[in-house]
């Protein structure tokens, strides 16, 4: 980030540096009074000449007319004995007495040479402005981009779960695990699209151990279902990514009666996380990763009521508290597996262009047109979203920072609503209940 600061600051002083060199050699363009141009370096020898012996100039005018042009001047100069006089060319170029300057591309001369001049120097002018332009977008576009995951581990032999990996950040997460030789599984409600998303993935990356399994986080009995399939057939379980969610949906509930975004942003991915824990304690070291978002701060957990049963609801509101939730859970379940080969990391994936949105343009279609084009700039791509997935997933040497939050592929602090460890405590028993564990680590 400090990079990409530095490289737009430079820009910004080689297009001030461009601009005003042109401009300069726009107004040293002068023209005498008898008719004679003279260029920038024979007005800077005069000078010179002037300056070197001491030749002093002085200047009498009768004032100006209403137009604000000036009437009549007069010069006398006062040269010291022994100065050598000024070349003849020099002379010539200036009998006239005093210089008119005048201002670039103004509309008080008539000289086509000059107005072709002044079209040239707007041309030069506009092409440093277009491409000191396009360098600033291009350093712009690197700093949105963010950090990116450089770590070049594989996973041959290992077993990693992805919800919501069909498409967005879950299908970049996949495809790039699976490049790194893992057993990709991924875990979808639309099976249909799961499938395309996975041949695609096969055929990319050469692994064909890349299989669908169906989950439907907005029902606990599909969420028991998938565990209970997947801890009969699996050996192992290295990795949990837990990347599905939606975003600022209209309100609805569950069939197990909860609010859609706490029950799939939160409830679904606890109870997953608990059902497959003996898989992930055997499989030690293993990891489970928790893509919330910087939409945390301001968040706020309501246990009086969760599922704005008694309050109106607010989209935004609702999706504040589940991403909140999703830090609070991450830091919990760390502080409650500590010591037992199990890391728990949240993170922020950034501002991304995926279908996750659909709501919120659905609410507002027109601005939804308008931020097409501003979004190809200043929204990141899914394959540079699912970058800090991938780092806390395979970096090694993580496993200290268990319980932390990232952004950008580095540790970040959270709001201080993240870090309160009497709300995480409360959180987990209540998320417990509400789906029925008997037993949680």
């Amino acid at each position: 980030m400090v990079l990409c600061q530095r490289m737009l600051i430079c820009c910004l002083f080689v297009w001030l540096f461009i601009t005003t060199k042109i401009t300069k050699e726009n107004v040293l363009k002068i023209k005498v009074r008898n008719g004679v141009e003279d260029d920038r370096s024979s007005t800077a020898e005069r000078w010179h000449h002037r300056w070197r012996y001491g030749v002093y100039s002085k200047v009498q005018t009768s004032g100006y007319t209403q137009e604000g042009h000036l009437k009549s001047c007069t010069t006398s100069e006062t040269v010291p004995e022994g100065v050598p006089d000024e070349p003849s060319w020099m002379k010539a170029a200036h009998s006239g007495g005093f210089l008119v300057l005048p201002w670039p591309g103004g509309g008080g001369s008539s000289d086509p040479a000059q107005g072709e001049e002044s079209q040239g120097c707007l041309m030069l002018r506009s092409g440093a402005l277009l491409g000191v332009t396009l360098i600033c977008v291009a350093v712009l576009r690197k700093w949105i981009a963010g950090g990116v995951c450089r770590c070049s581990v594989r996973l041959d032999g290992r077993t990693v779960v992805i919800t919501g990996a069909n498409a967005g950040i879950g299908k970049e997460t996949s495809r790039d695990l699976a490049r790194r030789g893992a057993r990709v599984v991924m875990a979808c409600r639309d099976l249909t699209r799961a499938e395309r998303a996975a041949e695609e993935i096969r055929r990319s990356t050469g692994n064909g151990n890349v299989v669908i399994r169906h989950l439907d986080l907005a029902s606990t009995y599909s969420i028991r279902q998938f565990a209970k399939d997947f801890l009969d057939s699996e050996e192992r379980l290295d990795i949990l990514i837990n990347n599905a969610g939606v975003m600022m949906c209209p309100k609805q509930l569950t069939e197990d009666n909860f609010e859609t975004q706490l029950a799939v942003n939160h409830l679904g991915h606890f109870l997953l996380t608990n059902l497959l824990l003996p898989k992930l304690k055997s499989s030690s070291p293993s990891r489970v990763v928790n893509v919330s978002s910087i939409a945390h701060r301001g968040g706020r957990i309501d246990f009086d009521d969760l599922f704005f049963s008694r309050r109106p609801y607010g989209a935004l509101e609702s999706y504040r508290q589940s991403k909140l939730a999703n830090i609070l859970f991450s830091r919990e379940l760390a502080r409650r597996l500590s010591g037992s080969g199990v890391s728990s990391f949240s993170l922020h994936p950034g501002v991304i262009r995926t279908e996750l949105g659909r709501h919120v343009e659905g609410w507002f279609p027109l601005v939804g047109l308008l931020l097409k084009l501003p979004s190809l700039l200043l929204m990141k791509t899914p394959w540079e979203g699912c970058q800090t997935s991938l780092y806390c997933a395979v970096t090694p040497g993580l496993e200290e920072l268990s319980g932390c939050y990232f952004s950008d592929c580095a540790e970040k602090e959270t709001a201080p609503e993240g870090q309160d460890d009497v709300v995480a405590r409360k959180l987990w028993e209540v998320s417990t209940r509400l789906v029925g564990l008997k037993n949680t680590c």
